[in-house]
């Protein structure tokens, strides 16, 4: 397995930096992935196969849950799950056997026209698409407010949510 793409010098001050096409994603997530030691919180429409359905991003998302084991947690709200299901995601098959620090749910119904999809790392990295059935965006490595202010509403979010009941069946 070839080792997984290093992201461009990313920047360690708060400047955010654009992203246009999906496979630029993949680098970062990775990169964020590693330098998270407590929660990452991914909210998808329908689990972004290009960069989350990828060796690099899973490789990171393992390591993440090794090295910090204690305090690791994982919550991933996905808007639409039925595509990762049937065409069985690499992230799907690591929740299953990472059940303990991963949990997958679906936003309750008020939350359902919520078109953005976003990644955050602690409480210090993202990375948002306004669209999140388009490939642009932002990232930042370090930009403390913004990524406090996507957790709040992740959590607002997730405090309403459901579990998947598409992975109850699958064992989850």
């Amino acid at each position: 397995m070839n080792p997984p793409p290093a992201p461009p010098d990313p920047p360690l001050d708060e400047t955010p930096f654009l992203l246009t096409r999906y496979s630029e994603y993949v680098p970062h997530a990775h990169s964020m992935a590693l330098r998270a030691r407590r929660k990452i919180n991914i909210f998808t429409q329908d689990f972004d196969n290009t960069f989350l359905d990828n060796d690099s991003f899973c490789t990171a998302i393992r390591t993440f849950v090794v090295e910090n084991s204690r305090v690791a947690r994982i919550n991933i709200l996905i808007q639409r799950s039925e595509n990762a299901i049937r065409q069985g995601h690499r992230l799907v098959e690591l929740a299953r056997r990472l059940s303990s620090f991963m949990e997958i749910r679906r936003p309750a119904s008020q939350h359902a026209s919520i078109a953005n999809a976003f990644l955050t790392f602690d409480n210090s990295c993202y990375l948002y698409r306004e669209i999140g059935d388009r490939p642009e965006g932002r990232g930042c490595y370090q930009d403390s407010l913004r990524t406090l202010e996507l957790n709040r509403k992740f959590d607002e979010i997730w405090a309403m949510s459901e579990p998947e009941t598409e992975f109850r069946r699958l064992g989850f």
